[in-house]
């Protein structure tokens, strides 16, 4: 019976994955991208992020998650180029609504001051392609950062997950037809889950 008891206690004591919300209150969380064409490089950014990210503290390979971008957060500098981005020959985002990275595993590295570097394999869906790709991450958790993020407002952890990464478009079917912009897109992501 005390060997019962015991098992139970130290289940009871394990500490639970933690689940992170990416809708972040501040609305920091974006997506940086840059592609390259003969005559000047085209950048822009996305806001419009959310998803759970579950973080295992203790085997942090058990984490899960899935980040969702809306695609018509997608901007360039230049309202035109932004529209037609938006359209069919690109994202068609009346089609496509959402950019999303599903984990499927985590290999944790090295830990170096408070933050953890690795690997993220998941599927990343983009123009209704998907496709599995591995990533490096680094990632921080913050117990009880909420509070001197939002000014003492809100009590609670800060998850943080920053990310550069390279994909093809054509990989995805993304504006086939314009040869004269690069086919490889910069990916840099910063995020923030709460909880």
């Amino acid at each position: 019976m005390k060997l019962l008891l015991f098992v139970v206690a130290l289940f009871a004591a394990a500490p639970k994955p933690l689940e992170f919300d990416l809708r972040d209150p501040k609305a920091v969380n974006s997506v940086q991208w840059l592609m390259d064409s003969p005559l000047e490089p085209i950048a822009g950014r996305a806001g419009e992020i959310s998803g759970t990210i579950v973080f295992d503290e203790e085997q942090p390979e058990k984490s899960e998650g899935k980040v969702i971008i809306q695609a018509k957060s997608m901007e360039a500098p230049v309202p035109l180029m932004t529209q037609h981005m938006h359209g069919k020959d690109w994202l068609d985002v009346k089609k496509y609504p959402t950019i999303s990275f599903t984990v499927k595993s985590i290999q944790a590295g090295e830990t170096f001051g408070e933050s953890t570097g690795g690997r993220v394999t998941g599927d990343f869906k983009l123009h209704g392609v998907t496709k599995t790709i591995t990533v490096p991450v680094e990632i921080r958790l913050v117990k009880g950062g909420l509070a001197a993020k939002m000014g003492g407002r809100m009590k609670g952890d800060v998850f943080r997950i920053r990310t550069e990464f390279r994909i093809k478009r054509s990989d995805y079917g993304v504006g086939g037809q314009f040869p004269s912009v690069g086919d490889e897109v910069e990916l840099r992501c910063a995020f923030v889950g709460i909880r």
